[in-house]
């Protein structure tokens, strides 16, 4: 809300042992630590919820391909719009909808595109800028490091930022 942007997300997208969710580890270590950082592994619905409790805060979510496959458009428009759906009580009067703004930052071996493929769906221009794809390959050959300092593999500097596996 203070610097009055709408909600998007970026997603990092690569090989498995790339370094991708040390990278989502990093960002959590700033607002929480290990457990402020989720997994996408949730239905729409729960999303909705999360979203708002993460309402003017990051998002973070590992693992895009735990996601449901024909939800993955329709995941990537709600957590950008900012607002739940419409529904009704048992009594047909409207519920209250929930309403967030959040950057989620997310990571998987597969993206958006590719996940809505295995429903058999397309995605929609306005889906996919939504959220930013970015390759999890710094190009230096250390995944998405570009730089390992001292340490001779790209798995022991993510050891020694504290973000190795857990």
């Amino acid at each position: 809300s203070l610097a009055e942007e709408p909600s998007g997300g970026i997603h990092l997208r690569g090989d498995s042992s790339s370094g991708k969710t040390s990278g989502l580890r990093v960002a959590a270590s700033v607002y929480g630590g290990p457990g402020y950082m989720l997994k996408w592994r949730s239905t729409d619905n729960a999303l909705e919820a999360i979203a708002a409790q993460y309402s003017d805060a990051p998002l973070i979510l590992d693992e895009l391909g735990m996601l449901e496959a024909r939800a993955a458009g329709d995941v990537a428009y709600m957590l950008a719009e900012g607002m739940s759906k419409s529904r009704l009580h048992r009594t047909a009067t409207l519920k209250d909808r929930q309403s967030w703004r959040v950057l989620v930052l997310s990571s998987g071996e597969v993206g958006f595109g590719e996940l809505a493929q295995e429903a058999g769906k397309r995605l929609q221009a306005g889906q996919e800028v939504r959220f930013a794809e970015v390759p999890a390959d710094a190009g230096g050959g250390f995944g998405a490091f570009e730089n390992i300092h001292q340490f001779a593999k790209p798995g022991e500097f993510a050891e020694h930022l504290g973000v190795e596996s857990r």
